[in-house]
């Protein structure tokens, strides 16, 4: 810690949507934090941390991130599509998903334009699982009909988790004159990746 702050560290932490409730809609970044579950309560404790010992700083929150590794969940659940399994979609949890290659790139405008503090990466559309899986479902021409749409009272989650975490992008958007992409443009990139994606 004495060496980061000595050389002027600047630290750059990805948190999340999670550090907040889900009691309304539209969260900007001086929102008040109030995580239902461990995952949020660990991320909030890394953010107030580095905000106690640092001067400058940047906390970046998103919620779910999308992209073409196998790793991401919409390309799981792609992937149970694929294999003509059927799968639960959450009609009732709303969030604005970013796409993966947005936060290097956002890094690296903050950091050029020097500011700090805490930004929420994030796409402007509000989605829900349901409504992301069917959407791929159709332009990727695999069976919607699998995508199941059902709510999160019905599973057994082994923590409380928010149901409405959307992040209102403007202070990113303005402050680093960012552009973020949009689920069509990601839709549009991952029907071109197609041939990467076959089991």
């Amino acid at each position: 810690m004495e060496y980061a702050r000595e050389f002027k560290v600047l630290p750059v932490f990805l948190s999340s949507d999670y550090v907040f409730d889900g009691a309304k809609s539209g969260y900007v970044e001086a929102d008040l934090p109030n995580p239902l579950n461990l995952y949020g309560e660990q991320k909030l404790i890394v953010e107030e941390f580095i905000k106690a010992r640092f001067e400058n700083y940047l906390i970046f929150r998103s919620s779910k991130i999308l992209g073409f590794s196998r790793q991401i969940w919409a390309i799981q659940q792609l992937q149970e599509l694929r294999a003509s399994r059927e799968i639960l979609c959450f009609t009732n949890r709303f969030y604005a998903p970013i796409f993966v290659n947005d936060i290097p790139l956002f890094m690296l405008a903050a950091i050029e334009r020097q500011v700090s503090g805490i930004f929420h990466l994030a796409q402007d559309k509000l989605m829900t699982p349901f409504e992301m899986m069917s959407t791929i479902a159709r332009e990727t021409n695999l069976p919607s009909n699998l995508v199941i749409a059902g709510l999160m009272k019905s599973r057994e989650l082994l923590e409380p988790c928010p149901e409405n975490t959307y992040l209102i992008n403007d202070k990113a958007k303005k402050g680093c004159d960012f552009h973020f992409t949009p689920f069509d443009d990601f839709l549009a990139q991952l029907k071109l990746e197609k041939y990467q994606l076959s089991p």
